[in-house]
Order: structure tokens, then sequence, then C-alpha cells
């Protein structure tokens, strides 16, 4: 059946929603044809609510080349992605962008080169598309040396395969210490990012 139902396995029928029954297996509702409705997560208040669109962050630390900053576990489209620093940086003239490699792929670039990040400090941020009108996977990341900046969602998102989201950081490591944080949904039940710390 379509949409991963087993109609063999445990289920159960949670209602109905304009006039179609509902069926709630292993984390995901679907309709009465097997075709997914809705991913779940089950921490929320009520016990049991849709998963639309989740966030993950890493702890702070320094910019090296090459370095896994998020896991996806299936596949999950990328909604923001930025970094932010924490402690301030030296007059190394670093740069960063971002770079997708899935299971058993070969590395792909998801943003263009950063400018500088020489001398940036808390609360500056790095943020992937920042003020494109228009983002590609050529865009560099926009600076915005007092924080708060624009994060464009873009309306289609970048896919982010089962695989990892590593940092390509030239012009030598950070002194300073970032965090990252990536604005994802899932596109499949189970998919989830996850940092690593």
């Amino acid at each position: 059946m379509p949409g991963g139902f087993n109609p063999n396995a445990v289920y159960q029928q949670i209602g109905t929603d304009t006039g179609q029954i509902i069926y709630l297996q292993g984390g995901v509702f679907f309709d009465i044809n097997g075709n997914v409705v809705s991913v779940l997560k089950t921490n929320g208040p009520s016990g049991i609510e849709p998963v639309e669109e989740a966030s993950v962050v890493t702890g702070a630390k320094v910019m090296v080349n090459g370095d896994t900053i998020f896991t996806a576990v299936g596949d999950c489209q990328i909604l923001n992605l930025f970094s932010d620093c924490h402690t301030a940086n030296d007059a190394t003239a670093s740069t960063m962008q971002y770079s997708i490699t899935p299971t058993g792929g070969i590395a792909q670039t998801i943003s263009g080169v950063s400018g500088s990040l020489a001398n940036l400090a808390f609360p500056a941020d790095v943020v992937m598309g920042g003020n494109a009108a228009i983002y590609t996977l050529a865009t560099a990341p926009t600076i915005f040396v007092n924080g708060g900046g624009l994060g464009t969602s873009q309306q289609n998102g970048v896919l982010f395969p089962d695989g990892v989201l590593k940092l390509v950081i030239g012009g030598g490591s950070t002194v300073g210490t970032w965090t990252h944080y990536v604005r994802y949904r899932p596109l499949e039940p189970g998919a989830k990012i996850v940092a690593n710390q």
C-alpha cells in the first residue's frame, strides 16, 4: 500500500477528518488509502502532535574545515540554516560555506562562500540565503555583524538526504566559537536531523 501503511500491523483508528477514517501507526497518521497524512512526535503537551517543522542547534565550538555539524537520518528539507558567533574571532580571514554529503554519495556545497569572518564577535550571525531575493546553491551566506538578520525561508527548501552536513572553512579555523541552527521539515516517517556536538 502507498505511504508505508501496513494493514496487517497494529494500528489505532483515531477518528475522522472530513468524513475519512484516519489511522495512527508507528508515529504516522494515514488515511484509509494508506497515504501519509502527518508525521508525529510524542513529546508534546498532548503526548502526540504533528511534526511539520523542527529545529536543532549544536553546542558552541570553533569552526574547522570538514567539521560535521548535522546528520540527517532519512530525507529532510532544510528551511533555514545559520551560524551564530558566541566568542570573538581574531584577525584570521576565515570564510565558510555549507556542504552536504549523502550517505554513499559525493559532497555537494549548498551555499557559496561567505565574506571574511575576521574579528566578528557576538552577536554576529552568518545566514544561508540571508538577503538574497533568489537563492541558488551558489548564493553566499549573508553576514549580519549585529545579529538579528533576516533568514529567508526558501520556498522549496534545500534537500538534505540521509547523510551529513559539514562546514567548509577557508583561510584557517576560527578562534571564536559558533553554534549552528537548522530549521527543517522531515520528508518521510522517522526522518530527523541531529546535531553533532
